[in-house]
């Protein structure tokens, strides 16, 4: 199990193929944030990297996943973006 407690309150970002780990903390976020706010929270570190977290039609270009058992949150590009 102790495999499992380094995931947990964790968010994993992709960004440019590459996983970066923030804890919840750092971000400002907790696993029942919404996924408006996780977006938020992450949106400084998109833009470093020169991406967007919103594509031309103005829709967020990242997604959010929870996974319950690790309580562990992924933000991943969409299917079909850059």
């Amino acid at each position: 199990m102790a495999e499992l407690n380094e995931l947990q309150n964790q968010v994993e970002l992709t960004i440019n193929g590459n996983d970066y780990y923030y804890s919840f903390e750092t971000l400002g976020i907790n696993f029942n944030s919404t996924e408006t706010e996780i977006l938020n929270a992450v949106e400084g570190i998109i833009a470093e990297s020169g991406n967007s977290l919103i594509d031309p039609d103005g829709n967020f270009s990242y997604t959010v996943r929870k996974a319950i058992n690790t309580q562990k949150i992924a933000v991943y590009p969409k299917p079909g973006v850059a």
